[in-house]
């Protein structure tokens, strides 16, 4: 009686193709298990050497700067390339026997195992800590370069920090000692000049002027006092001179008893019509002047006396002579002394404006004096002030370069010295195995579920009862003969040394290389090494 199949579940399937392809689960696993591990052995194992160094603040604002410029600056001045080649060429002799390319090398892979690094915390003011790593296949020689190139960088900087205060000494030096020689100088040009020209020596600085500026001042007045004079005496004699050369050089006289006669008074009234007629020629006065119609005025009033004075005139009963005008003659005498007089004193103004001339042009030569005196007085002023702040900054300059050498001068606090690694820290061989496990049971898997379920086809009896309508009421069991089975074992048996062989050969090699290398060819070393080097 036909007897309906049970059908089974997915997790079932699955187990039963992982028993069938088990042998695609075994051998990957083994093999990259095998891989890793030998990986994990022979990969170059790196220990890492650390220190620790504070930079504080030290001595003002120098120190400042080098504290601030801390994990700034000191990552590019500890990795860089001219003081790590220094370092490899003093510690490791072999760098002189390498070829440029593997210089180049080896400098790129101790820069790149070479880490500065800047922790976090609180710090105090002016404080940096900066951390240093080096990682190396050999502890001793991570640890002897670690030192080296923290002294290395420490003696540098501080040396760069002596050098810049010794060099600030120095020119500070050398400015106090040029201002004390500039007022050296300021003073004897200030003394030279005042004994050049007669100064007191505290005149200039007291603001007093030299006799030359009041003579000068005295002589503009008497300057001005002489041609007020002069055009006063000018105007005097040519009014005298006018009335001189109208005066008669022979005036009319009588050999008789002479009557009443007012010639006189008509003459000096006909006289001063003239001088109005003329003074109104002269000043040009119009009709309309105020100045004009007083003058007519007075015209018409004097010739209105000069017509009372011809009728009240008795003539002469006695023939009229002629004598020599004596007045005319004694105005003409005086004129002349006048004219003497202004002689005199225009050569006495002539005299005197020498003088002013000789004074102005010394008045100007002090002042140009007194202005170079005040300008030097000024700068002299100014570089006393600024000589103290230099003098003073000296001082200090000189007592920090006293503690420069000291203890208290080196900004540079080694908080954690640098130990020799017992352990390695990368890369970790627990991680790397178990990572090669992991991967060869995955990889492993992945083979088996892909070649049983990579082919479109029916497989088992569940595939063909999941899509057929009917049920399958029964199955007939594959047929297998010995020849096939002959040949599956000798497959299996192949495939199973091969793995075994493969194992067996990264097992000695691996245990070889760290127990005994002499055990290994020299071919098969260098492989090693250069695979070792490519991972250093």
């Amino acid at each position: 009686m036909p007897v309906e199949v049970e059908p089974t579940g997915q997790v079932e399937d699955l187990l039963r193709v992982l028993r069938k392809r088990v042998w695609w689960i075994l051998v990957p696993f083994v093999l990259v298990a095998t891989v890793g591990t030998s990986f994990a052995v022979l990969v170059p194992k790196k220990f890492v050497c650390s220190t620790r160094v504070m930079l504080r603040e030290v001595l003002g604002e120098r120190g400042r700067q080098l504290a601030k410029a801390g994990s700034k600056s000191a990552a590019h001045l500890i990795r860089a390339p001219i003081r790590v080649q220094a370092v490899i060429n003093e510690l490791w002799p072999e760098w002189n026997t390498l070829t440029r390319v593997e210089r180049q090398d080896l400098l790129k892979r101790t820069i790149d195992n070479l880490k500065v690094k800047k922790p976090g915390g609180r710090l105090g003011a002016g404080e940096q800590i900066v951390v240093i790593t080096f990682a190396h296949t050999e502890p001793d020689r991570a640890l002897e370069f670690l030192v080296r190139i923290s002294e290395s960088w420490q003696e540098e900087e501080l040396e760069r920090f002596r050098r810049a205060k010794a060099q600030k000494f120095a020119n500070l030096t050398e400015a106090k000692g040029g201002m004390e020689k500039r007022l050296e100088a300021i003073s004897v040009e200030i003394a030279e000049l005042n004994r050049q020209h007669g100064i007191p020596p505290r005149a200039a600085d007291e603001g007093q002027l030299g006799p030359e500026f009041k003579d000068l001042v005295r002589y503009l007045e008497q300057e001005q006092e002489l041609i007020d004079t002069l055009d006063e005496m000018l105007r005097e004699v040519a009014r005298e001179q006018k009335r001189h050369d109208k005066m008669e050089d022979l005036i009319p006289v009588t050999s008789t008893e002479q009557g009443t006669s007012y010639e006189q008074e008509i003459q000096e009234k006909l006289e001063e019509i003239a001088e109005i007629t003329e003074t109104l020629r002269e000043q040009g006065y119009r009709p309309a002047h105020s100045q004009y119609g007083k003058l007519q005025d007075r015209v018409r009033a004097l010739q209105e006396e000069i017509a009372e004075l011809e009728d009240s005139q008795i003539a002469d009963l006695e023939q009229v002579g002629t004598e020599e005008n004596t007045e005319k003659l004694e105005l003409a005498a005086e004129i002349e002394l006048a004219q003497e007089e202004i002689a005199r004193q225009e050569q006495k103004l002539e005299e005197l404006q020498i003088r002013i001339v000789n004074t102005r042009a010394k008045t100007r030569e002090l002042q140009d004096v007194y202005e170079q005196i005040q300008t030097l007085a000024d700068e002299r002023v100014g570089l006393n002030s600024n000589l103290t702040e230099i003098r003073l900054e000296h001082q200090r300059m000189e007592i920090e370069l006293v503690e420069i050498e000291s203890a208290a001068g080196n900004p540079f606090i080694v908080m954690q010295d640098p130990e020799e690694p017992t352990r390695p820290t990368e890369p970790s061989a627990l991680l790397i195995i178990l990572s090669g496990v992991f991967a060869g049971a995955a990889l492993g898997l992945g083979l088996a579920v892909l070649t049983e379920y990579g082919r479109n086809c029916f497989r088992n009896v569940n595939d063909i009862t999941r899509v057929m309508i009917v049920p399958v009421l029964g199955t007939v069991n594959a047929i297998v003969t010995r020849r096939q089975r002959r040949r599956r074992l000798v497959g299996r048996a192949l495939i199973g040394g091969l793995t075994l062989t493969v194992v067996w050969a990264l097992s000695y090699i691996t245990w070889a290389w760290e127990y005994n290398q002499a055990l290994l060819s020299d071919d098969l070393r260098n492989s090693i090494e250069s695979f070792r080097k490519a991972f250093e």
